[in-house]
């Protein structure tokens, strides 16, 4: 079943869904639009595919290939604490989707990643601490 259909199904069961709650509708919807909870797996492939470990290194560790080659070290993500915005998945989705704009940070922004894949994806980091 496709986004649109499950909407379209969505609707129609919303009349029965208001006496459960708008908490449980909320749920719902999110699960029809394709949302839920983050997949560290996918985020580990994120990962890969997105090109973090040229600067985080394969294990995230901040020992990436292209590290020597920025003034200020990348995250080691083994250490969370250190995290300059937030060590939750929202703030380190919120990171990818924005970059880091603090003095002497070089961390990107990852626009083009939707906030499914950018909740992946922290979930990953988050998966990282020792």
């Amino acid at each position: 079943m496709n986004q649109s259909t499950l909407r379209a199904r969505l609707v129609e069961v919303a009349p029965v869904l208001t006496g459960l709650g708008v908490l449980a509708m909320l749920g719902l919807l999110v699960v029809a639009c394709g949302g839920g909870a983050p997949n560290v797996e996918q985020g580990r492939q994120l990962y890969l595919t997105q090109g973090c470990a040229v600067c985080h290194g394969p294990q995230g560790r901040g020992d990436g290939p292209g590290a020597a080659n920025l003034g200020t070290p990348p995250r080691d993500f083994q250490h969370p604490e250190l995290f300059k915005s937030g060590r939750s998945i929202d703030a380190i989705a919120r990171t990818l989707a924005d970059g880091l704009t603090h003095p002497n940070s070089q961390m990107p922004a990852f626009p083009h990643l939707s906030e499914t894949d950018r909740r992946h994806l922290a979930a990953y980091v988050l998966s990282i601490e020792r």
